[in-house]
């Protein structure tokens, strides 16, 4: 049994048209939010990947950042530490 006749819908690039029911145009719909869904799902998944490796530069920038500031920061400690040792 054949579900009732919805529309005649028109090919825009040739416009030739067909007839389509009810069950045709659920499945056609369907396609169409399963490859809008793809689409989406890759575009966001790309957008996380990116936001991800820009986390780990900046992470990876702020450790050397870190570690630069330590070693700066060591001689002049155990400079002062010598004077320190000095005047005593």
């Amino acid at each position: 049994m054949r579900g009732r006749k919805l529309a005649d819908i028109k090919y825009s690039n040739c416009c030739d048209s067909f007839t389509i029911d009810e069950s045709g145009y659920t499945k056609v719909l369907q396609q169409v939010r399963n490859d809008e869904f793809e689409r989406e799902i890759g575009i966001r998944r790309a957008e996380f990947e990116k936001c991800k490796k820009e986390e780990r530069n900046l992470r990876l920038t702020n450790d050397k950042a870190r570690e630069l500031s330590i070693k700066r920061s060591a001689p002049k400690c155990s400079i002062c530490k010598c004077d320190v040792d000095i005047l005593k």
